[in-house]
């Protein structure tokens, strides 16, 4: 994409019969040069990390979720007082898979402190893993999911540069990410993330799969 079309859920553009998800597999770049430093990360571990926070029980399906992923992965799974910006420091660089379910907030002011919001015992309002903490990190994962509210939106800056979680986790090291554009009821991204985690599990590929937990969804919307 380029200038606002960076905005647009292709996914979602329909033709008057059908919507665009139900025919192709839809993967995103923020620029085409990105391709091949994508397709050359190796991860070399088949190490997980899940950690699913419920904002204080705001996101009670967070933890579900959370759950879930782990079980179908056997990944680490952080939850409750484990669900903290060190975990994630310490223990998502050695991983291939990492997922992030949380409450998750965009500074349009300011890209560099958008982020995921996590707890902390001695911050009873959590504390936020920013897009700095971010541009910090050296990842070698495969696939970093950030479900929670618009981690996929960015600022476009000059020369089209896109400023925001996006761009810090493919400067980490990330080969790829799932994110979202807008804010996302957490019940039913519980339900999406699992139909699309059975579908990588079972050969698909990362795009693929998401078509197909989406398809899913889509049908079981149409049918109720």
């Amino acid at each position: 994409p380029h200038g606002n079309l960076h905005y647009l859920p292709f996914h979602a553009l329909h033709d008057g019969e059908r919507y665009l998800i139900e025919s192709h597999a839809v993967s995103y770049l923020p620029a085409a040069s990105l391709l091949r430093y994508c397709r050359e990360v190796q991860p070399t571990s088949d190490a997980a990390l899940v950690v699913g926070d419920t904002y204080q029980g705001r996101l009670s399906h967070t933890l579900q979720e959370a759950q879930a992923v782990a079980s179908l992965w056997g990944a680490q799974l952080a939850t409750g007082d484990q669900a903290t910006l060190e975990t994630i420091q310490r223990d998502a660089p050695r991983c291939r898979l990492v997922h992030l379910a949380s409450h998750g907030e965009f500074r349009t002011d300011n890209p560099l402190f958008s982020g995921l919001v996590f707890s902390d015992g001695a911050r009873p309002s959590g504390r936020t893993l920013t897009t700095l903490d971010i541009f910090n990190l050296r990842l070698n994962a495969s696939l970093v999911t950030l479900s929670a509210c618009v981690t996929g939106r960015s600022v476009i800056g000059g020369g089209d540069e896109l400023l925001g979680l996006l761009r810090a986790f493919l400067y980490a090291g990330t080969q790829s990410l799932l994110v979202s554009q807008w804010a996302v009821d957490d019940r039913s991204t519980a339900v999406l993330m699992e139909k699309f985690y059975r579908a990588l599990q079972s050969g698909a590929t990362k795009g693929e799969a998401l078509r197909q937990a989406q398809r899913a969804f889509l049908s079981a919307a149409q049918q109720s």
